[in-house]
């Protein structure tokens, strides 16, 4: 939950600083409630305008419709690859092509499936992934996320808890014990 919000927000406040413009967000009505939750929170701060869309027949996500929503001021697709509920996998790899074809930072909500299965960040064009340990039998409460250092750099991310901890990117000291046990669940 810490991960999505992160970069949602980060997203956000960097894009605004950097255009002067209110950015847009482009997300589905079926993402985990962390990403609903403060999309709705940017919404009603008036600090982002986000498009959800709507789930197929079959619960996924349309990468065409998802083209057909980006604005000039899209700053960021948010799109879970699997939804626990919907028991679907969406196609990241079109997306992410989708949002590089438009120069637009992809992110995915991937703890339903990280470490389960493969997941080609590269090749699908990912540009940030978060995931939680919990769902690997690791401690509740440890998750990460990973940012390519491009869309660090390019938007200028800026923490949202301060500190100068993990490149300044989020702060407070790691809590070790919960890293080992975390670790220790993924061999």
């Amino acid at each position: 939950s810490e991960s999505n919000c992160f970069i949602l927000r980060s997203v956000v406040e960097s894009y605004k600083k950097h255009t002067n413009k209110k950015p847009h967000i482009i997300t589905s009505s079926t993402e985990h409630k962390s990403i609903i939750k403060c999309c709705n929170s940017l919404v009603y701060n008036s600090r982002a305008d986000i498009t959800y869309i709507e789930p197929n027949a079959y619960g996924n996500i349309s990468p065409d419709l998802i083209e057909k929503a980006i604005k000039p001021n899209t700053a960021l697709i948010t799109i879970m690859i699997a939804n626990n509920e919907l028991g679907c996998i969406n196609d990241v790899k079109k997306i992410g092509k989708i949002a590089r074809k438009h120069d637009i930072p992809f992110h995915t909500d991937a703890v339903q499936l990280f470490g389960k299965y493969k997941i080609p960040i590269t090749k699908s064009k990912i540009d940030a992934l978060s995931m939680s340990f919990h769902k690997l039998h690791g401690p509740v409460g440890i998750g990460m996320i990973i940012i390519n250092n491009d869309l660090i750099n390019g938007y200028d991310l800026k923490g949202q808890i301060s500190g100068a901890q993990q490149y300044e990117l989020r702060g407070g000291e790691e809590n070790i014990p919960a890293i080992a046990a975390s670790i220790s669940c993924m061999e």
